[in-house]
């Protein structure tokens, strides 16, 4: 009886252990989590009256990236000559460009990655006294059977952006120029910063129910 007892106390120890490590195997850890966005600056979608001195962009944690990763267009598309500077352990990124900046937009497209080695990817835009432009073109968003239209600015520079949805979750605009999507904020009434003319894609995702989203695309062509 006593080795039965025995046999059944170590088999009640062993399972305490397995248990115990799997919890601490299945807890999530804030190591494992992938980086967030905090801020950018100057924010996305803003005009500046002068010159900011430097472009920032800052993370919930530590993320790795490079000069090549990390880049400040013109409404050209083309690099602009910054520094590149690394702060806050990690954190936070620095790019302070070699020459002042030129009035009209800008773009910061950006690649990071994060310590579970996700790789996050995005862009963000601003102007330099650039005044708003005010015409507004209503565009045609299609999710297979289904419709929305959307009203946004069709010219280079800080317009104005409207939708009529509710539950939007996410709002992308897309370029070629920027290789990465702008997430802009999902209000149904914006104002954004186009830097670049050409073809722009507009996605908008939609939470319909619990289980179930919906993504509405279409294009614009914004002039110069």
């Amino acid at each position: 009886m006593r080795r039965t007892l025995n046999t059944t106390t170590r088999y009640l120890a062993l399972a305490t252990v397995l248990f115990s490590l799997l919890a601490v195997v299945c807890q999530p850890s804030s190591a494992q989590a992938h980086a967030q966005l905090v801020s950018v600056y100057p924010t996305n979608g803003s005009v500046t009256a002068s010159a900011p001195s430097s472009i920032s962009i800052a993370f919930n944690e530590v993320v790795v990236t490079s000069s090549a990763r990390l880049q400040l267009l013109d409404g050209q598309g083309k690099v602009v000559s910054t520094t590149f500077a690394l702060q806050e352990n990690g954190t936070k990124y620095k790019l302070t460009p070699k020459k002042k900046l030129l009035k009209g937009a800008y773009a910061l497209r950006y690649s990071v990655t994060s310590a579970d080695g996700h790789i996050i990817v995005g862009a963000s835009s601003f102007g330099i006294s650039s005044k708003s432009n005010k015409a507004i073109k209503s565009v045609t968003l299609k999710a297979d059977t289904k419709s929305v239209s959307v009203q946004i600015g069709s010219s280079v520079g800080q317009v104005r952006l409207s939708h009529s949805l509710s539950g939007v979750t996410l709002l992308e605009l897309r370029h070629p120029l920027l290789k990465a999507p702008m997430e802009v904020s999902v209000a149904q009434e914006q104002l954004v910063v186009l830097p670049f003319a050409g073809k722009w894609t507009i996605s908008l995702h939609q939470s319909v129910s619990e289980y179930q989203e919906v993504t509405y695309t279409g294009y614009i062509t914004v002039k110069g």
